[in-house]
């Protein structure tokens, strides 16, 4: 199995699957037919299942009532071309906590940058994201043409999971009044 990323189609998979021999050159792995056809069934029972997840969210989020709850801060990726870890939700958005330069160690965020799926940009793009901290919803801001929104935190409100975001409108009793301590 080669390291390349996860192929687009069954071809690129069995691709994918190939062997590397000690020359570093690639040969095609004969598989039985029977085994070809298996992994033929699976490959698209997996793409139907992910396309159906795709139509769930984006339903979700042209409803303006996608949200999705977080229990745990505690994993990031490893791309190591990105200048702060970030969170990977469940269905593909990235939550990164931006911190302050001037703040002592330990210090909490001071914002957060939310990015949506490259498959849902379009769907996202200018829709409001809230964040939910000890039941209470606050704006972040709008998913800009890229894909991703910044906001600031109110200050004085520990960021820490439990925790929700939303994208899309919240009813005005949703929101804290502005004269309301975090």
């Amino acid at each position: 199995m080669t390291t390349r990323p996860e192929p687009g189609t069954f071809e690129g998979f069995l691709d994918w699957l190939d062997a590397v021999d000690d020359a570093g050159q690639l040969f095609r792995v004969e598989l039985p037919a029977m085994a070809t056809m298996a992994a033929r069934e699976a490959w698209q029972a997996v793409r139907a299942a992910e396309d159906a997840r795709r139509s769930s969210i984006t339903e979700r989020i042209a409803a303006d009532s996608y949200r999705e709850d977080i229990e745990l801060l505690a994993a990031a990726d490893f791309d190591r071309t990105r200048w702060v870890p970030r969170l990977r939700t469940p269905n593909g958005f990235y939550i990164s906590a931006l911190y302050a330069g001037d703040k002592l160690p330990g210090a909490g965020p001071v914002g957060l940058l939310v990015e949506c799926p490259a498959g849902l940009i379009d769907v996202c793009r200018g829709r409001l994201v809230h964040i939910s901290i000890g039941g209470r919803w606050f704006p972040i801001g709008e998913i800009d043409q890229d894909g991703k929104v910044a906001g600031d935190l109110p200050i004085g409100l520990e960021f820490q999971p439990p925790f929700a975001f939303r994208v899309g409108s919240l009813a005005e009793e949703e929101l804290p009044k502005l004269d309301e301590p975090p």
